[in-house]
């Protein structure tokens, strides 16, 4: 009988490592060129809406990660979490500055 337990048990754990180790740094390496951007104040390409709902999927991920004990999952997306809150900060005072400037 299939179980959920069973169903996380992996077979091959050395495997789960390595997948779980690129996809947290191609995650990682794919968010951090937008907050570079968004640093650089060039935002007005950043949607705000997108970037609030990376910030909380990110954050449910990193809760996930730590019920589970998934080290890698967690710091991922907390590091993950941390720089689309930067870009939504980012996208927020660039869009205060130019409401400021009329």
């Amino acid at each position: 009988m299939t179980t959920l337990r069973t169903i996380f048990e992996y077979e091959n754990a050395e495997l789960a490592l390595y997948a779980s180790l690129l996809g947290a740094v191609l995650s990682t390496v794919a968010t951090i060129p937008q907050a570079w951007k968004a640093s650089r104040g060039s935002t007005a390409d950043l949607h705000l809406a997108t970037f609030v709902a990376h910030f909380i999927s990110a954050i449910v991920w990193a809760f996930y990660g730590f019920l589970i004990k998934g080290w890698i999952l967690f710091f991922e997306c907390v590091i993950v979490s941390i720089l689309n809150f930067y870009v939504c900060l980012c996208i927020v005072r660039e869009r205060c500055a130019s409401c400021h400037v009329k």
